[in-house]
């Protein structure tokens, strides 16, 4: 993988969707409805690969003798109907066809604006233009450049102030 940087072009899409797959069927997403999880990097491949996942979960060894031990898929709804309600993903990867693509699979509410600014030698203004060139309305590029970060950011502080509330309030209700 190293020749080519192949590493850097394919492995670390791919390893994003991997590990978003996995969530997803393994039922965490289920165990935990709540749990909101950011996929930079435009969430990898995980857009080209989601319509993979559904068709696996349709079949699920369905009809298939001598299935392995364990069900396959874990998780209760389609795979592509958990970007649209767990899943944030970011602009870092300068490609409108992908911006489109995770705009499509998870709504524009889900995108946060993202560079790779600092680590790599990239200005931020390629993703600046990226989305002020791709996205047309203007209410949904404000929205990626500044409103869904600070609603992500209101949510991830609300549940850690109450994470943190949480262990006295269980100490609460065991010494009634």
């Amino acid at each position: 993988m190293q020749q080519y940087r192949l590493n850097e072009a394919v492995g670390r899409p791919f390893d994003t969707a991997l590990s978003a797959a996995r969530m997803i069927c393994s039922g965490v997403l289920d165990k935990y409805p709540k749990l909101k999880v950011l996929f930079v990097h435009m969430g990898g491949a995980l857009a080209p690969v989601v319509c993979r996942l559904d068709w696996n979960w349709e079949l699920n060894y369905k009809g298939i003798q001598n299935p392995p031990i364990h069900k396959v898929d874990k998780n209760l709804r389609k795979p592509s109907e958990y970007p649209k309600s767990n899943i944030y993903v970011d602009t870092m990867g300068p490609s409108a066809i992908c911006l489109k693509a995770m705009i499509e699979m998870c709504g524009v509410d889900r995108v946060l604006f993202g560079t790779d600014f600092g680590p790599v030698s990239m200005s931020p203004k390629v993703h600046i233009d990226l989305v002020n060139d791709t996205i047309t309305n203007a209410g949904d590029r404000n929205k990626i450049f500044s409103t869904n970060a600070l609603l992500f950011s209101v949510y991830l502080l609300a549940h850690s102030l109450i994470g943190a509330q949480w262990p006295r309030r269980i100490e609460s209700i065991k010494s009634l």
